[in-house]
């Protein structure tokens, strides 16, 4: 999918929590390229949406944690 170079940081996070919630599982690098952000700037992104949404990182892939 090609995105728009004008998309806001809120766009960015919604389209990064669609693709963890279809069960997708990135690594920082991936989320960089999906996002057109820096590997810092997914990072920081990643780790602001872990805040809120229950999100780990395991062996370099981010995934969401299983709500019980």
């Amino acid at each position: 999918m090609d995105l728009p170079p004008e998309l806001t940081s809120t766009e960015r996070v919604v389209l990064v929590l669609m693709r963890l919630l279809a069960g997708s599982t990135p690594t920082t690098r991936e989320v960089a390229e999906f996002t057109g952000l820096t590997p810092h700037g997914a990072r920081k992104l990643l780790l602001r949406l872990c805040r809120v949404v229950p999100l780990t990182q395991v062996e370099g892939c981010w995934q969401l944690v299983e709500w019980k």
